[in-house]
Parts: C-alpha cells; sequence; structure tokens
C-alpha cells in the first residue's frame, strides 16, 4: 500500500498530466473528457438494463408483473442506450 508521500506525488504527476494535456490541445482534451463521459454512462445504463430485464424475466415467469410494463421498461432502456450510441 502506498504511503502518503507516495500518494501525494502521484494526485500532483495526475493534476500535471492533466493540465499539460489541456493547454496543448484544449478541443480535443474536452472531446476525449466528453467522450469518456459518454462511454461510461452508455455502460452504467448497459448494466442496469441487463439487470431490469433478468430481473424483469423472473418476475414474468412467477407471475408477479404484467409483460405492458415490462415491455415499456425494456423500451426505454433500449431507446436511451441508442441516444447515448449515437451522440459519442
Amino acid at each position: 500500500m502506498p504511503d502518503k508521500k507516495e500518494k501525494g506525488y502521484t494526485i500532483q504527476a495526475f493534476k500535471r498530466a492533466h493540465l499539460i494535456a489541456l493547454q496543448s490541445n484544449k478541443r480535443a482534451y474536452i472531446a476525449h473528457i466528453l467522450i469518456a463521459l459518454f462511454t461510461t454512462a452508455n455502460t452504467y445504463i448497459s448494466l442496469w438494463a441487463t439487470e431490469y430485464t433478468v430481473t424483469s424475466a423472473y418476475n414474468l415467469f412467477m407471475k408477479d408483473t404484467d409483460f405492458m410494463p415490462v415491455l415499456i421498461g425494456i423500451s426505454a432502456f433500449a431507446a436511451s442506450n441508442l441516444i447515448l450510441v449515437l451522440s459519442a
């Protein structure tokens, strides 16, 4: 486990690297950050959609829910995933 001095140096190096990247090409750096944020959001929504789909399938199998709300939920996840993929 790194000690405090090493951790502080790592944080300083991280800040300096990002500052250098920002100063060298501001548009590319901001575009990179935005693409990273969209990719992160897409991954989160995909994982959440998978969890929702599996839970909904189980609830449909156990007859604890109706088909229409599940269809609407899965369609909403598919639409949000499509929007995120097309925007990145």
